[in-house]
């Protein structure tokens, strides 16, 4: 049965105090459809999977594709394609056995079209930028046996965020890192790690460079009793300022983006464990969502974008956008016989541009959707009709392998936790026993 046939509703998204918006006519922008790049001989249970997780204030989209043995980083723009490049192979034995495959991450990309993610290089992965297709590993990482990293931010003057760790046990594919978070700054790299924590991740950046993310203990660390348990930051490079944010009364919460004004948006647990995505706001976190929810993103005048869950069944969700007290459902805005079933928002911008995972004619799929939203409004619909716009499939050439290396034919994909490592979304390591096994972000 398909997802949307798995619903009774959406009343997932349903909230005391807030508003659902339901359309009751076609809405005036469009969903495009971002494609997919694999074959018949995808790394996954289900080939040609994508998902945009990233798109700049002038709307440069960028996102990872999986399928055909390998992973690719994309970028999209004016109607085009292409591909991120890669730093290398990665071999590693772990606990299925030999992995070998090229896979490059995109997390972030600005208005002049840098890119930063997390690509393979032999038993490790490594940050980088990347523009125009040329690929580099970031030198002022370290880098080494054992040391891997991770871009998950960039802001519109070219900072960078990310995670830098050692490889546990296993190895990193399987074994993880012990994390470090980083930011770089107009040639200053800045190291920090919330006092007592195992890991902190950095996950969000803005213009003022204030970073955001996640502290905790790994969930493989034996000597850790409660494995939820992970604390949302913030830090601020310039006063080197570490501020925990808090939960809405559990154990965990998790910090995913920020913008400009200081507003930060992420996950939070409630008293009872449940998950709720949450706008931090001065000094305070409120539930902008109900039950078994994640923020993911937020614009520079307050817009949120996440995902809810179903709580019984836990399939994939619904993508919303919030903004001052309403919650729109974003398959609300879509005709009945659209063919999506949009699944989760992982970025927006003031332009009202979005970008997140969907299904559609039956595998997950990258979308970017145009005209959300008014400047200063919240999304509805009310206008004429809905134009779906079809991205042609390919499979983007690699660009950046060093040596003779060789893209092979077939790979593993990564485990859900891995996930949390390369997108640096900080929810999904609240939500990831939710994920696994769905072939999505």
């Amino acid at each position: 049965m398909g997802i949307r046939g798995r619903r009774t509703g959406r009343q997932v998204l349903a909230g005391a105090g807030m508003a659902l918006v339901v359309a009751s006519q076609a809405w005036a922008g469009r969903v495009i459809d971002l494609g997919v790049f694999g074959g018949s001989t995808g790394i996954l249970a289900e080939d040609s999977t994508s998902a945009a997780t990233g798109i700049s204030a002038n709307g440069i989209v960028v996102g990872s594709a999986w399928g055909n043995g390998h992973i690719d980083a994309f970028v999209y723009s004016g109607g085009q394609t292409r591909n991120v490049g890669a730093l290398g192979v990665f071999n590693q034995t772990g606990d299925s056995g030999q992995s070998t495959g090229v896979y490059t991450y995109a997390r972030a990309v600005n208005s002049a079209g840098y890119v930063t993610g997390a690509a393979s290089q032999t038993d490790q992965f490594q940050a980088y930028e990347s523009v125009n297709g040329s690929i580099s590993r970031m030198g002022v990482v370290p880098y080494g046996n054992g040391i891997g990293s991770g871009g998950t931010a960039i802001n519109e003057k070219g900072s960078v965020a990310g995670w830098t760790g050692t490889a546990l046990p296993g190895g990193p594919f399987w074994g993880g890192y012990k994390t470090t978070g980083f930011v770089y700054v107009a040639g200053t790299m800045y190291n920090f790690l919330a006092p007592g924590s195992y890991y902190t991740m950095a996950n969000g950046l803005n213009n003022n460079d204030l970073v955001v993310g996640t502290y905790g203990y790994d969930w493989r660390d034996p000597s850790y009793e409660i494995a939820s348990s992970y604390y949302a930051f913030s830090f601020d490079p310039h006063t080197q300022a570490l501020t925990t944010l808090g939960t809405l009364g559990g154990r965990y919460s998790s910090a995913a983006a920020v913008n400009d004004a200081g507003q930060i948006v992420g996950t939070a647990a409630d008293a009872s464990g449940i998950p709720h995505a949450f706008l931090y706001s001065g000094t305070q976190m409120v539930s902008i969502n109900p039950a078994f929810s994640s923020a993911y993103g937020i614009s520079q005048d307050g817009h949120v974008v996440g995902s809810g869950y179903q709580s019984t069944s836990f399939v994939p969700g619904t993508a919303f956008v919030y903004y001052q007290g309403i919650l729109t459902d974003l398959n609300s805005l879509l005709p009945s016989n659209s063919g999506w079933d949009l699944i989760a928002a992982y970025g927006v911008n003031d332009a009202g541009q979005i970008v997140g995972q969907g299904y559609f004619n039956g595998q997950y799929h990258a979308f970017l959707m145009e005209d959300a939203f008014l400047p200063g409004q919240a999304a509805s619909a009310t206008s004429i009709g809905v134009s779906i716009v079809h991205t042609a499939s390919q499979v983007p050439s690699f660009s950046g392998l060093g040596g003779d290396a060789v893209p092979p034919s077939a790979g593993e994909a990564p485990e859900p936790g891995t996930w949390a490592l390369f997108l640096g979304a900080g929810a999904v390591l609240a939500q990831r026993r939710m994920r696994a096994g769905r072939g999505r972000v």
